[in-house]
């Protein structure tokens, strides 16, 4: 067995927390990367996953205080999700 190897358990303890999250890609600039990664680091963000996740947050509220017609919008396509199901 290869020293360097990851150990089963471990193997397993990843497979079983990754597999509660969904993964979302964005493809970036290298120059936006570079502005992302520093902001995020500026703000005072534990990581760079976790500014991203937070200006988003931010940014649905905002939209959803901002703009009632959103609000109607959302309600709508979530009705007819559950109409297609």
């Amino acid at each position: 067995m290869d020293d360097h190897a990851t150990p089963e358990y471990i193997r397993r303890a990843v497979k079983k927390y990754q597999a509660k999250f969904k993964e979302l890609k964005i493809r970036v600039l290298p120059e936006d990367q570079e502005q992302i990664v520093t902001h995020a680091k500026l703000a005072g963000d534990a990581s760079t996953t976790a500014f991203i996740l937070r200006a988003i947050k931010e940014t649905m509220a905002r939209d959803q205080t901002l703009l009632p017609q959103f609000r109607e919008n959302q309600a709508g396509a979530q009705i007819n999700d559950e109409i297609n199901k």
